[in-house]
């Protein structure tokens, strides 16, 4: 089953999905950038599960003390495996805050 994860700074207002879902991101820069292949920072964003229906994707944060206390929220959903792109089960989004 492909999937697709992504984050955001914010989770309103939220996006619309293809399908008629709804993303619970704001719409922001983050949400197209783990997508991007070239962008060294982010992996497995963008993939299909695996037998056991899990993924596994990464942030490599540089150390840098501004990101410190900043929060991230992180969201996926499951697509159609053929036919015209669609969602099929949209995650609930979890909230990460970076650490000293």
């Amino acid at each position: 089953m492909p999937y697709l994860l992504t984050l955001s700074d914010g989770t309103t207002p939220p996006l619309p999905l293809p399908a008629g879902g709804i993303l619970p991101l704001r719409d922001s820069f983050l949400v197209s950038a783990p997508l991007d292949p070239t962008n060294p920072f982010f992996g497995g964003f963008l993939g299909s599960l695996s037998p056991a229906a899990t993924a596994s994707a990464h942030v490599d944060l540089p150390p840098l003390v501004l990101l410190v206390g900043m929060e991230f929220h992180f969201c996926g959903f499951t697509m159609q495996p053929s036919g015209p792109p669609a969602e099929r089960v949209v995650w609930n989004w979890v909230r990460t805050r970076i650490g000293s």
